[in-house]
């Protein structure tokens, strides 16, 4: 009968008689089935003992005892000690991808005392086991790790030469090429100035000599720089451009075409904070940035064909695009006060500004610039703007004048975490840097920390919002109000788990990385003395006719899950503390060491016991308390599986294509004039942008290749 038709009763009966039949003569070894179940092998490398040097003596023995005591009687004669083991416990060096590392209780490997100092390692997955746990009460632990190579890895660098004999080269490339000019100038001279007819001998030099010295020139300039064909040797200091030019190349175009929009404004924004002189190429500088945004899509499909050439099964999730910056020049009002109150003194005075016989708001990223005769005051900087407040769902505010729900009209004083910025350079050198399609601003001269423009947040408002993901840390523009050395030394950072410490410390990075390398949020901003709102959901002033949100959101909400899954996690740690973390009401677990040498991978039983709709809470306690018998091999085929299962899952849903393609497109054109108190402004909708495309970058580097991985939708693949 097949296996999956037979009764569990006669299933479980045949594997009971199997296993008596396998092991009632373990101690004697009488049945000729266990005579292979035994493996005579050397304690420190796990090579096995050849059966033949055992001489005859261990071949007609039929007991247990008799081999073990013949092996281990070998290996005292030897010097290095033998184990008789289970040969299903055995680790084989020759076709095993792990080994068994001990390691001392400060993490660093053992070593064994002989001249070469090599790495100690247990042949046996049980005596593996045995002390796997740091605390089992020896001075050293142990773990499976990833077999070492012969070779661990392959030496990319360029051979150092000797200073003398690099300097060697250069004076030779420069001899012989001084030579090479003066033999064919004295050649020429002598054969052709010194005889009739001298008119052509002077076109032939016009037309051929002339310029074959300076092709030669050239030549030789090039020799110098690259070194070509062995013809010099080159410093480990010196610039890939001049070592392999192909492979500069190579990179600087693939990392280009990756983010093309994201590369030229991070360069954009270097080269404005050291240096004003390109403040006189402003107009030239904002076509350059028009002609990247529409070369994207082409820059893309190169980057695909010519850099990653990956292909993976499954469609990317759907995703905010990369802030896209342009440079502006803003408005500027000098103003003269000592005034203490000086912020209520400037949101009342300026408060709107009159156009014709009516008013009207100033625009985002307005600047007053203050001139006092208090030091505390004197040359800083204030920035009317509207500012988010990150509440998301609506009907929880209400509009109040030109304010929203989320949004409040104001001046803000403009400062970093380090304090007010104080301006002291030619105030009209001030350039503000701007999301050229939401146009919210990122920074004000090189203040990228805009505190009360941003969402800012102490450490533990910061903790706790974003350790369970209570919301989106790509949703709003949030911004921390602290530094990193402040994070390490706050007492609630540090009670929390290891994991959780990593993933806050992610996120920081994120939201203190260029604004370029950040995703585009929500935004509402006063541009041209008109209100535009930046978003994917309906307001309370405008509804879109396609709904859509729910797609969005439910992609939103699987790429915090798929980070949560593959991001932050460390398998050497106790699962205790994961478990612990998403259900308080966890009760410990001792690690059932027997159970995890001997445990069965069975993917269906752990898909069965997830449920992929559950939330984030749920869900990963499930997949943890899945893990806790089994090693991190295993749970990273796990962690591939349940991630491509999700995919799939996702990608079932229907995808509306209506917002990709009315990105960055103002979907009300028309629209009605507001008047609130005599202060008149349109609202303008302007759809958020969103993508689906992968976007790899290299997590492993194998002998035959590299791996590259979606950091989006986690998917792999081997290029």
């Amino acid at each position: 009968m097949e296996d999956n038709i037979i009764p569990n009763t006669l299933k479980s009966d045949d594997d009971i008689n199997d296993l008596h039949f396998k092991y009632k003569n373990i101690n004697n070894l009488s049945n000729l089935r266990n005579l292979d179940d035994f493996v005579c092998v050397f304690e420190n490398n796990g090579i096995e003992y050849p059966k033949l040097a055992m001489g005859l003596k261990y071949k007609l023995a039929r007991t247990k005892a008799d081999k073990k005591d013949i092996c281990e009687s070998k290996g005292r004669l030897s010097g290095e000690g033998l184990l008789f083991i289970k040969n299903d416990e055995w680790i084989n060096p020759e076709t095993s991808e792990y080994e068994c590392g001990v390691f001392n209780l400060d993490g660093t490997r053992k070593t064994y005392n002989n001249p070469t100092r090599d790495p100690r390692k247990f042949p046996s997955t049980k005596l593996c086991d045995k002390y796997y746990d740091i605390n089992n009460g020896a001075d050293f632990y142990t773990k499976m790790i990833p077999k070492k190579l012969d070779s661990p890895f392959v030496d990319l660098r360029e051979p150092e030469f000797d200073k003398e004999l690099q300097q060697k080269t250069i004076k030779k490339i420069f001899y012989i090429t001084l030579i090479t000019i003066l033999f064919f100038t004295f050649y020429f001279i002598y054969n052709y100035e010194l005889k009739r007819p001298y008119e052509f001998y002077d076109n032939i030099k016009k037309i051929f000599f002339n310029k074959a010295i300076l092709i030669l020139i050239i030549f030789t300039i090039y020799i110098y720089i690259f070194c070509p064909f062995n013809t010099c040797y080159l410093s480990n200091d010196s610039s890939l451009f001049r070592r392999d030019i192909n492979k500069f190349m190579k990179i600087n175009f693939c990392n280009f075409t990756k983010n093309n929009i994201s590369n030229i404004g991070i360069n954009l924004s270097t080269v404005y904070d050291n240096n004003n002189f390109i403040k006189n190429f402003d107009i030239i500088i904002s076509y350059l940035i028009d002609i990247n945004t529409y070369i994207e899509k082409p820059m893309k499909y190169l980057n695909n064909k010519l850099c990653n050439r990956c292909e993976v099964k499954k469609y990317c999730i759907l995703r905010k695009s990369y802030y896209n910056m342009k440079i502006v020049k803003p408005e500027i009002i000098n103003y003269f006060s000592n005034n203490d109150n000086i912020l209520d003194e400037i949101n009342s005075k300026f408060k709107f500004k009159k156009v014709d016989n009516y008013l009207v708001p100033y625009d985002s990223g307005t600047i007053i610039y203050l001139k006092s005769d208090k030091k505390s005051l004197n040359n800083r900087l204030f920035m009317c703007c509207l500012s988010m407040n990150g509440r998301p769902v609506i009907g929880k505010g209400r509009l109040s004048g030109i304010n929203g729900y989320d949004y409040v009209y104001h001046w803000i004083r403009l400062r970093d975490r380090d304090g007010d910025t104080e301006y002291m350079s030619d105030i009209n050198l001030l350039r503000i840097k701007m999301c050229k399609d939401s146009y919210r601003i990122l920074s004000v001269d090189n203040n990228y920390d805009l505190l009360d423009y941003n969402i800012s947040l102490p450490i533990s408002t910061y903790i706790s919002i974003f350790e369970k993901n209570s919301v989106d840390y790509t949703e709003y523009p949030f911004f921390p109000n602290f530094t990193m050395d402040s994070l390490r030394k706050d007492k609630i950072y540090n009670r929390k788990p290891n994991f959780i410490k990593r993933k806050i410390v992610r996120i920081y990075k994120y939201h203190t990385s260029n604004p370029c390398l950040k995703f585009r949020t929500k935004n509402v901003t006063i541009y041209n003395n008109n209100l535009y709102r930046y978003d994917y959901k309906n307001s309370l002033r405008f509804k879109f006719t396609n709904y859509f949100e729910s797609y969005i959101d439910k992609s939103n909400l699987l790429l915090l899950k798929l980070d949560e899954i593959n991001n932050y996690h460390n398998d050497d740690e106790d699962d205790n503390d994961y478990l612990s973390f998403y259900n308080n009401k966890h009760e410990l677990i001792n690690k059932d060491y027997y159970l995890n040498s001997n445990y069965n991978l069975d993917m269906d039983k752990i898909d069965s016991n997830l449920e992929m709709e559950d939330d984030l809470d749920n869900f990963m306690y499930k997949l943890n308390l899945e893990f806790s018998n089994l090693n991190y091999i295993q749970r990273g085929l796990i962690r591939e599986k349940i991630t491509n299962k999700l995919l799939e899952n996702y990608n079932k849903i229907d995808f509306d294509d209506y917002f990709i393609k009315n990105k960055n497109k103002i979907m009300n054109d028309d629209p009605k004039e507001v008047n609130i108190n005599n202060v008149r402004f349109k609202e303008y909708y302007i759809m958020q942008e969103f993508k689906k495309d992968h976007c790899y970058e290299s997590i492993d580097y194998l002998q035959d290749g590299v791996v590259n991985q979606c950091i989006f939708c986690k998917q792999t693949c081997k290029l």
